[in-house]
């Protein structure tokens, strides 16, 4: 809808917009992982090792084919086209998580005997792809030396929303009895 809205509403409308998308976003997958690793500590799994690797690698091989078949067909009508490495980041950046995880949740288990081995392989795949390739990407983008998004000065919009989410913080944080990074901040002040 992007680019039927950007161009019928203010720069100003469009930003607020886009950071409270953003918040929104931010917020619901703060749920989600919260609502994962509570039933990562919570819930009965059944540990199969063979199948959490096989799981591990069709997704880490099945990405990539599927990575290098899309961005082929779409270095056809491309200006810029998608070089090798590009497509190596793409693979190997994209983190599989919130969807396969809610997806082996609702499986029945009386239909699927075994539901509690997919959501642990689900759970094993999403840690893997979030702590392990989450935190290597960003050396692998620099050893690559690839292009990163140049930072752009926020606008007042997006400068009210993190003041916002500041404030909201810090309440939380009074609320719940917790010295956080925003109690020393309003101390001070």
């Amino acid at each position: 809808m992007k680019q039927y809205v950007e161009f019928n509403i203010s720069k100003k409308s469009n930003a607020t917009i886009e950071y409270v998308l953003k918040m929104l976003a931010s917020i619901m997958e703060t749920i989600i992982f919260m609502f994962m690793g509570l039933s990562t500590v919570s819930d009965h799994h059944s540990w199969n090792t063979g199948f959490v690797f096989i799981t591990l690698a069709s997704c880490t091989i099945y990405r990539i084919i599927g990575v290098l078949i899309f961005a082929n067909i779409a270095n056809r009508w491309r200006l810029l086209e998608l070089k090798l490495t590009d497509m190596l980041i793409m693979s190997y950046g994209g983190i599989r998580g919130a969807v396969a995880f809610a997806l082996a949740l609702i499986l029945d288990e009386s239909k699927i005997p075994r539901k509690k081995e997919f959501v642990t392989a689900t759970i094993a795949v999403v840690f893997f792809t979030v702590f392990l390739q989450g935190t290597t990407i960003g050396p692998i983008v620099k050893y690559f030396k690839i292009k990163r998004k140049e930072i752009e000065e926020p606008t007042m919009s997006a400068k009210l929303t993190n003041r916002l989410i500041d404030h909201i913080m810090s309440c939380l944080e009074d609320i719940a009895g917790v010295a956080g990074k925003h109690s020393l901040r309003d101390k001070i002040r």
